[in-house]
């Protein structure tokens, strides 16, 4: 195959059979991660081995074109034919693009562990990343890539920071938070570098008293995506 561009673009390039209900193995990929896309009312099906029972898994899918809509459903495969089926939808279980089926909901089916299968549906010809992953939110955040996930209420998430820059004093620090729906408070504190990071979740942290402490001035972040003020 011979691909010439006549400009500047991205695509994705693939192979598959035709007239087979093909199921593609995401560990088979780097990073249990591919670029793929799926043709106007057509499927691409996937399936991922959840093996670690005590830690979340999470279907995330990055839409560069078109809209996809995303199936998940545990144990038993779905296809072109039964898709609609699925215990899991992007429609409903998916929030900022990702979907985070935590231990305790993957019980309530009876599949903490085992093969989950995900079908891909073209509600318009879609060009699209699509990852899996069995572990938990990633609480050490990196330089410019956010993290996201659903949040139960009541429910605290920390998050860390470190870089041996923050040593300059002339170095500002800035925490950005986007909210799809809801509303949410955002605090921080500096705290000293443990001899371990290890640790750091140890000896760096907020307790439920200290969130429920009123700060003059607070504001919240609402699903709009701005700070309001708080209520009353």
């Amino acid at each position: 195959m011979l691909v010439s561009s006549k400009s500047e673009g991205y695509i994705s390039i693939g192979a598959r059979l035709i007239g087979k209900n093909q199921i593609t193995d995401l560990k088979s990929f780097p990073g249990a991660e591919t670029y793929d896309n799926v043709n106007f009312w057509d499927t691409q099906c996937y399936s991922y081995l959840v093996t670690d029972a005590t830690k979340d898994f999470r279907v995330k899918i990055q839409s560069f074109a078109g809209e996809p809509n995303v199936y998940v459903n545990p144990l038993y495969p779905i296809d072109h034919h039964n898709y609609s089926m699925a215990t899991f939808n992007s429609a409903e279980s998916f929030w900022n693009e990702e979907m985070v089926l935590e231990p305790n909901t993957r019980l309530e089916h009876n599949a903490t562990t085992g093969p989950y299968y995900i079908c891909v549906y073209g509600r318009t010809s879609s060009n699209y990343k699509i990852s899996a992953k069995n572990e938990d939110h990633q609480q050490i955040l990196k330089a410019g890539i956010a993290e996201g996930g659903y949040i139960e209420h009541d429910q605290l998430r920390h998050y860390y920071y470190t870089d041996s820059i923050l040593m300059d004093p002339n170095i500002v620090v800035k925490f950005d938070a986007d909210v799809m729906i809801g509303s949410f408070r955002m605090r921080h504190k500096l705290c000293p570098m443990p001899s371990d990071m290890k640790d750091v979740q140890k000896e760096c942290f907020f307790t439920i008293e200290e969130m429920q402490e009123e700060e003059p001035g607070e504001k919240l972040f609402n699903h709009l995506g701005d700070e309001t003020d708080k209520p009353d």
